[in-house]
């Protein structure tokens, strides 16, 4: 074979290597994409994941105890991180870090504390709001690395984000944000990027949902079909918007329906689910997280916690 014959077929060879080597990319990028698209079907599912029952043992959570109506000491909130659940368990004051099937870690907290939210960075670190003490930060073992009291005494610290620079934020429910870092007070928004929303009553039959991006405003309306009880935004992304209509039934006794809905960012729903609060018996602070568009809901019952994915039905 010529020298000339030589240099095609290695070429050939080389360009048939490359292109294999980018449609394996490809199909590993798209592999990763489907991993994250939600799994949701034209009618709405409730699919329970895993309980844990109330005990002494090491792992099992305390048992709740009724303090005031709606005040509970009992699982108050809760992390999902790459499908490990990080719980905050403020009737045994401790935090007890399980896949569903098996105790990953558990560690104590102060007898003392009055525990508030959990939150876990990409680096496993621990976050947790204590209203007394502030912002208490552990590794991924569960050892105390720094404490950061808040310094707003007329804040009444109820949520607790990080984001991805390691900054840290409290929360006043969905109305006012502290940062931890120069102990400035904003009002609250749920941001992507240079998105933000934030959510606003307008009277006892609509709220709204403020949009602003690249400083450019829109506004989503919300009708209630009762009585507006509140909005909570669960979670942004580059063109989805996740959040909680709580509505209000005007009937004795007083009751309530309360339903997620994830919409682009014009407010065109996807997809919609209601939270099944009558399971709960126990009052949690945050019964709601959102990860990699997933939905998932903790329940404090009477024996034990249990733990659901709420899948929505697909839009009409």
């Amino acid at each position: 074979m010529k020298k000339w014959q030589w240099i095609v077929v290695v070429a050939v060879l080389i360009a048939g290597v490359l292109i294999t080597i980018v449609l394996s990319k490809s199909n590993v990028q798209r592999e990763a994409r489907q991993e994250v698209e939600p799994d949701w079907g034209a009618a709405e599912q409730i699919e329970k994941l895993f309980s844990l029952e109330y005990g002494m043992d090491d792992g099992q959570i305390g048992k709740p105890q009724r303090i005031l109506e709606g005040t509970d000491l009992a699982p108050v909130s809760f992390f999902v991180k790459e499908d490990v659940f990080y719980i905050l368990d403020n009737a045994a004051k401790q935090v007890v870090v399980t896949d569903g099937e098996e105790k990953i870690i558990n560690f104590r907290l102060d007898d003392d504390a009055s525990l508030k939210d959990i939150y876990v960075d990409q680096e496993g670190t621990i976050y947790v709001l204590d209203e007394r003490q502030g912002v208490l930060i552990y590794d991924k073992e569960g050892v105390l690395v720094n404490n950061l009291p808040l310094q707003q005494h007329k804040f009444i610290p109820t949520g607790l984000t990080v984001n991805s620079k390691g900054d840290i934020f409290v929360h006043q429910g969905g109305s006012r944000t502290l940062s931890v870092a120069d102990n400035q007070i904003e009002p609250f928004v749920k941001s992507f990027g240079d998105l933000t929303v934030a959510p606003r009553r307008v009277d006892e039959k609509n709220g709204q949902l403020i949009v602003t991006e690249s400083e450019h405003e829109s506004v989503i309306d919300i009708p209630f079909e009762e009585t507006y009880g509140a909005l909570t935004i669960h979670d942004v992304q580059a063109n989805q918007i996740i959040y909680e209509k709580l509505e209000v039934k005007d009937e004795s006794p007083i009751s309530t329906v309360s339903r997620i809905y994830v919409t682009d960012k014009k407010g065109k729903e996807i997809g919609s689910v209601q939270v099944p609060y009558e399971q709960s018996i126990y009052f949690a602070e945050h019964p709601i997280r959102v990860e990699n568009q997933r939905i998932y809901f903790m329940s404090p019952q009477e024996d034990g916690v249990s733990f659901y994915e709420l899948k929505p039905g697909l839009g009409r």
